[in-house]
């Protein structure tokens, strides 16, 4: 870690959005945004001794101040296996892994380092594990460093560049409209929001993938099963981005041929039996032995879908009737702008016309009596992005082509092992 953060010091370093990870060694890219410019590290700072280490208090003093990157021994079970509690033992002082000390405390008298590992979420302690720091366990006192920071110079920040991944697909058969009737236009409130009353899973990140289009689907069939059951399955999305091969996993898809394929299937598998993995690197992955929670039964146009041109036409006050009548729609339209939404009624001009389409979403609710009478949409960027993971579109404008491809399915739970 030392001697990546002295090459920083000589050279800009670029965002994350500009310069993506990819998991793979690669050619070094000349052309990126400067997230922190030339000189706005000037080099790091060794904690006690670079060549014999630091102590217990030289630590917990730098830690006060800022993270601190530190090496250790990651090689063995216990640390690999690690699920709770302090880890006392059962790891030397060979280092092999970087990891980030980010505070210290006691458990049941154990005195302990917070420790951030790069290995995702869903290992150890969400992703963090706890170190005894009663002596040096793991090596973690062995060379922990910190960089030096010029503050007088100006860092910057993009936006997150999200993956969507809409790819409209040739369709073997024509995709019923369902009918909306007067009645039903009559009965629709001012405002519904079906997130506040148990009617979608929670907000989903995609990550590096370009599935828009299967997480679209499966929140369609979560929240379908929902109105049948009630109760909320939470589904594979792993399963039709790596299974369905009509489509094209993490390279895009449709919302058509993701729900033929899981009717062809038989079904669809639970997320904890399948989980999700190709949200962390953007690979699609292969095809697994799976079970089926739930299939699904029909789907159809919630109105009729733009064909063409620029959709100015689209059935809004249709479309306000079929969320009230069928629940939460996938939906998909036109992201391209949406980068740097953070919430609020979204005010950039966003064209619906029918070859701007590029992202599959959920609509989930609106409100007219709003000074600016809005949609509410569900996007799969996780809930840090937007109003929680929902973007704000304006109503009576077709905002992004919310009204273009609307798509209701119906879906009921099932058990079938295959």
């Amino acid at each position: 870690m030392a001697g990546a953060i002295q090459y920083e010091s000589g050279t800009a370093m670029a965002t994350e959005a500009s310069y993506p990870y990819t998991a793979t060694d690669g050619t070094c890219k000349s052309s990126f945004t400067a997230a922190i410019p030339q000189g706005g590290i000037t080099g790091y700072k060794s904690v006690g001794n670079f060549l014999f280490g630091a102590s217990k208090t030289n630590m917990q003093s730098a830690i006060q101040q800022q993270p601190v990157s530190i090496a250790i021994e990651a090689d063995q079970y216990a640390f690999q296996a690690y699920k709770s509690g302090v880890l006392s033992s059962g790891c030397g002082t060979s280092l092999d892994h970087g990891v980030l000390a980010v505070g210290y405390g006691t458990e049941n008298n154990q005195d302990y380092w917070l420790v951030k590992n790069s290995w995702g979420s869903s290992w150890g302690l969400s992703g963090y594990i706890k170190i005894s720091s009663a002596s040096n366990v793991c090596g973690v006192l062995n060379q922990p460093v910190y960089p030096e920071v010029n503050a007088a110079v100006e860092l910057k920040e993009e936006p997150r560049q999200y993956a969507k991944g809409f790819v409209r697909q040739a369709r073997n058969a024509v995709v019923p409209v369902a009918t909306i009737t007067d009645a039903m236009r009559a009965s629709v409130p001012d405002k519904l929001d079906y997130t506040s009353t148990g009617g979608t899973s929670p907000v989903k990140d995609q990550g590096m993938c370009g599935s828009c289009w299967a997480f679209s689907a499966t929140q369609g069939i979560e929240s379908a099963v929902y109105r049948a059951s009630g109760s909320m399955p939470i589904l594979s999305t792993q399963q039709i981005i790596s299974c369905d091969k009509t489509d094209g996993g993490c390279n895009g898809g449709d919302l058509p041929t993701a729900f033929d394929y899981v009717e062809s299937d038989g079904g669809i598998d639970s997320d904890s039996n399948y989980a999700d993995t190709s949200h962390r690197f953007g690979i699609t992955g292969s095809c697994k032995t799976h079970a089926h929670v739930a299939k699904v039964t029909d789907y159809k146009y919630a109105v009729a879908p733009c064909e063409g041109g620029s959709c100015s036409s689209q059935d809004e006050d249709g479309l306000k009737a079929a969320l009230a009548s069928f629940g939460p729609l996938s939906v998909c339209v036109n992201a391209n702008d949406w980068n740097g939404y953070y919430g609020g009624v979204y005010k950039t001009k966003c064209s619906g016309s029918y070859n701007m389409l590029d992202h599959c979403v959920q609509l989930v609710g609106y409100d007219t009596t709003a000074s600016t009478p809005f949609w509410i949409v569900k996007n799969s960027w996780g809930s840090s992005w937007g109003e929680t993971g929902h973007i704000w579109l304006p109503m009576g404008e077709n905002s992004c082509g919310i009204a273009d491809e609307a798509m209701y399915v119906t879906a009921e739970m099932v058990s079938v092992a295959v």
